[in-house]
């Protein structure tokens, strides 16, 4: 999840994978979830028949229930006011919900995702925080009450059984006193849920390397970072991505990032794309140091195309805008992105935003063949996914690094734009070069150059 430029890390599926789950699954779409609420023992011990049905690790001290129709009232009675706020929002007919519903259907609702609420006022054990990730969190004006709480974290595995299981956690303390600050208010906790929700829907290894190495030395992931490979700023991009479906304010903040031309991305000193001889040579990178560790900071047009797809707002900035401009409507193409997304969630070797470009760029060519897409006087041509990642990575790779990184995810059909948009490319780089080039960046008329280019009849097919 996004923080302020800051984000911790997720939570290890080393761990997660080997706990079993028992419980009835629903095959309804947005239905195949269930809501705990965990709290200290003294307030659980309040509900009758309390059990721990999912076998989640607990905090020493802490109990769980599961939130049902007929305890619901004496959880909101207990309960403080965000974590009333998320049980809530998560209810049938909300607006939040139906994005869930649109998360959970990536799997098509074959992830079971358990959401665990927790009144966390009084702190967690650091050493004993069971399978919750305690954080020392940051109020808003920048104090800490020095008291490890609950940080929003998500993933999804498999069973020993064959089955998915997915879990979502929430702090009560890092709601209040954090997120609920954040650009968009309480949007801001609808997006942490959608983002943390995205999490549960891609299973299993969430990247090549072992443990936290792509988030670097200090274990943590921020928004400007370059990571240690494009797996782990795909998940947390995607994400955010959802998140932002609701909160309008904090993609307005991404907005704003892409018009800054001056230092806007940083990489850690011990990470793993800090031994890459394209990153190390910009010789126009300057250093900085955070606390003993040395960082470097790069301007947009000094990174490297292909290590552009190494950063999570870049990814978030591809699936935003796939969205708001990819289809005739926002639904057309939050469909599109759902089949792209459904055809990697159990795949762990796809989430590359250039499989991503393979996906769109089928799933619009079937729809503008078919007579919905022969009607649509506002359809665009499938050249456009591909274009978007050119423009989010400023045209800076040679085709022949972009086509080996698409090739390198084996997808099993082409589409024609794959062809057709490498003999159009240096035309489409001519149309907005003067926009990337301009300093503040004028990335949203560029992206409107493409959007025109791509709804011209003679593009679409």
């Amino acid at each position: 999840m996004r923080k302020n430029n800051q984000c911790f890390r997720g939570f290890s599926l080393l761990v997660l994978t080997m706990i079993c789950f028992a419980g009835a699954v629903s095959g309804q779409n947005g239905q195949n979830m269930r809501i705990h609420f965990v709290a200290p023992r003294a307030v659980i011990n309040n509900f009758a028949g309390h059990s721990n049905t999912t076998g989640i690790g607990l905090p020493a001290g802490y109990d769980i229930v599961q939130i049902t129709s007929s305890n619901a009232a004496a959880f909101l009675a207990a309960a403080p006011p965000r974590l009333q706020y998320v049980y809530q929002q998560l209810q049938p007919g909300t607006q939040l919900r139906r994005r869930v519903n649109e998360v959970q259907n990536i799997s098509r609702d074959s992830v079971h995702v358990n959401y665990y609420l927790v009144d966390d006022r009084t702190g967690i054990s650091h050493t004993s925080s069971g399978n919750f990730l305690g954080v020392r969190v940051n109020r808003n004006d920048g104090t800490s009450d020095s008291l490890y709480h609950v940080w929003p974290s998500g993933n999804g595995f498999t069973l020993s059984n064959g089955t998915f299981q997915g879990r979502v956690r929430l702090g009560e303390y890092q709601l209040e006193e954090d997120q609920s600050h954040r650009d968009g208010g309480v949007l801001s906790i609808q997006e942490v849920v959608l983002h943390e929700s995205f999490h549960t829907q891609l299973i299993d290894r969430w990247t090549k390397w072992p443990g936290y190495i792509t988030y670097g030395a200090d274990e943590m992931h921020y928004t400007d970072e370059i990571l240690g490979d494009q797996e782990t700023a795909f998940n947390e991009g995607a994400g955010t991505f959802y998140g932002f479906t609701i909160n309008g304010p904090g993609l307005t903040t991404l907005d704003d990032f892409f018009t800054n031309a001056n230092y806007r991305y940083f990489l850690e000193g011990q990470s793993v794309c800090a031994g890459y001889p394209e990153l190390y040579t910009v010789s126009a990178r300057r250093s900085r140091t955070v606390g003993t560790a040395t960082w470097w900071d790069y301007r947009w047009r000094d990174v490297p195309g292909f290590f552009l797809m190494f950063n999570e707002n870049n990814a978030t900035n591809f699936f935003a805008n796939f969205w708001r401009y990819g289809a005739s409507n926002r639904d057309t193409a939050g469909a599109f992105l759902s089949y792209a997304f459904n055809s990697m969630w159990r795949d762990t070797l796809k989430r590359y935003l250039t499989y991503a470009c393979n996906r769109l760029a089928i799933k619009m060519e079937t729809y503008n063949a078919s007579p919905a897409g022969q009607a649509d006087a506002n359809k665009l041509s499938s050249l456009f996914p591909f274009a978007l990642l050119d423009l989010i990575t400023h045209f800076q790779m040679t085709a022949t690094e972009y086509q080996e990184d698409y090739r390198r995810n084996y997808p099993n059909q082409n589409p024609r734009a794959y062809t057709e948009y490498f003999t159009r490319r240096n035309a489409i780089k001519t149309l907005i070069q003067g926009d990337i080039a301009a300093s503040p960046i004028q990335f949203s008329q560029a992206l409107q150059r493409l959007v025109t280019y791509c709804k011209t009849p003679a593009n679409i097919w």
